[in-house]
């Protein structure tokens, strides 16, 4: 298992829920409202995405008899930026998708079975607020998921 691996997961996670669309699976970064639109639209006034980026990452020494090894947790973010219309009412619209994204980390198996990834913990919104996002104004989620690995 592998950085790699665990980011690989939380794409296929973060995809598969209904409603999601554009999701990346590394950190995006838009200047202008032109590039927003070009990464996360889905037309010329409306753009919705995700991204997952890998953070910091702990390691310790594994203390079991006889194995040895190390347990490393790594701390992503998986980032939605989903476009404001405020007649639209879409604040309602993207705390129920983040929501659905944060049950979704929650009850997938293979992230929390104990054998494919030593230990996941429950995903936490650290944000969920308006922000500018290259000139485009935007509800902004933001969920940290801590990973832990067991390097031989």
């Amino acid at each position: 298992m592998s950085e790699a691996t665990i980011r690989a997961r939380l794409y296929a996670i973060v995809n598969a829920v209904s409603g999601t669309k554009n999701v990346y699976d590394y950190r995006r970064w838009a200047a202008t409202y032109d590039q927003v639109i070009a990464i996360f639209g889905t037309s010329t006034d409306k753009f919705l995405g995700f991204d997952i980026e890998a953070g910091p990452a702990t390691a310790e020494l594994n203390d079991f008899p006889a194995t040895g090894g190390t347990l490393r947790t790594w701390a992503f973010k998986v980032r939605m930026y989903y476009g404001h219309d405020d007649d639209a009412e879409t604040e309602k619209n993207a705390a129920a998708l983040i929501e659905d994204v944060l049950e979704a980390i929650d009850s997938d198996g293979t992230l929390h079975d104990g054998t494919t990834f030593y230990y996941a913990a429950r995903a936490q919104l650290d944000a969920f607020d308006m922000r500018f996002v290259g000139g485009a104004l935007c509800h902004y989620g933001e969920i940290r998921v801590a990973v832990t690995e067991y390097i031989t």
